[in-house]
């Protein structure tokens, strides 16, 4: 037997694990920092591939927090970095854009690495990938007639 030899074994189950993460989206991870409940971030999912079914999910955010992973999917992330009375900041990493205005999208435009969305607006991005991808749509609505999420945290 020969001494220091490896096989890879002991390395193939983490890194399927970790392939099939990234490959994965869905609602993101909460902080634990306080914020105020008035507003709701709201951000939904349209995942598409050559041959399959599109796929939607909504996922809701009362009282957004800083820190807050609100996306994760296709190897990168969007998370809450500062939480405005009238807007909320963000940063991904990386691999985002934004469609043009006539809705077809630029896979040479550079990639939306921070954005902001103020009251009572959205943000469309989608991954930078061609044969399957998905689009985020991130809207940032009051509660009962009040504008934005309170004061800032952080």
């Amino acid at each position: 037997m020969r001494r220091g030899h490896r096989t890879g074994k002991k390395y193939g189950i983490p890194v399927l694990l970790a392939l099939i993460a990234l490959t994965m989206a869905g609602c993101g991870k909460r902080s634990d920092d306080t914020s105020s409940p008035a507003a709701m971030l709201k951000v939904e999912t349209t995942r598409w591939a050559d041959g399959a079914d599109t796929v939607r999910q909504t996922c809701e955010y009362p009282g957004v927090k800083r820190g807050d992973v609100i996306y994760e999917g296709f190897g990168t992330s969007i998370t809450v970095k500062r939480v405005y009375s009238d807007h909320l900041s963000f940063r991904t990493g990386g691999g985002l854009i934004e469609p043009n205005e006539d809705g077809t999208l630029n896979f040479s435009a550079p990639s939306v690495k921070e954005f902001q969305i103020k009251a009572d607006e959205e943000i469309t991005l989608h991954t930078m990938t061609m044969d399957a991808g998905e689009e985020i749509v991130i809207r940032y609505e009051t509660i009962d007639g009040t504008s934005g999420a309170g004061t800032e945290k952080g």
